[in-house]
């Protein structure tokens, strides 16, 4: 019904950057020392790649989104959502997974997004460069009643 990826081009610069570090320093500094610092630059590289997209669909009765790779994968039930509404994004929130004033935000970049409201009150915020046709496609697809 509705899939759409955004990707960050930001993150995206950063994890080729990260890359080309690394083999500037193998060159520069030789190998063994580079083997110490290794594992913490690919954990750095790997969540860098991971969280420069996300995923977000509407199928079959469910709101999904996901990250890079896809984890975290998440969803919750369209009858289980009460409001749907654009918001603004704050340049503070950032880019990630994190808690704010306003619920958890999901987001790889844009000031813009779409804050979903839960039937238990919950709210979380699903960054997108489309968040008019988000918004369309999930009032469009919430059970009526």
């Amino acid at each position: 019904m509705y899939s759409h990826v955004q990707r960050s081009k930001t993150l995206a610069v950063l994890a080729v950057a990260l890359v080309g570090s690394i083999l500037v320093l193998t060159a520069y500094i030789g190998p063994s020392e580079l083997a110490q610092t290794a594992p913490i630059l690919v954990i750095v590289f790997l969540l860098l790649l991971n969280f420069s997209s996300l995923s977000i669909r509407v199928e079959q009765g469910r709101l999904a989104w996901s990250f890079g790779v896809g984890f975290p994968a998440l969803s919750t039930p369209l009858q289980d959502i009460t409001c749907v509404e654009v918001v603004s994004v704050p340049w503070w929130y950032g880019k990630g997974i994190h808690l704010t004033a306003r619920g958890w935000i999901y987001n790889v970049g844009g000031n813009r997004a779409v804050e979903i409201t839960l039937k238990n009150g919950r709210r979380f915020i699903l960054g997108t460069d489309e968040p008019e046709l988000l918004e369309r496609v999930l009032k469009e697809s919430l059970p009526r009643g």
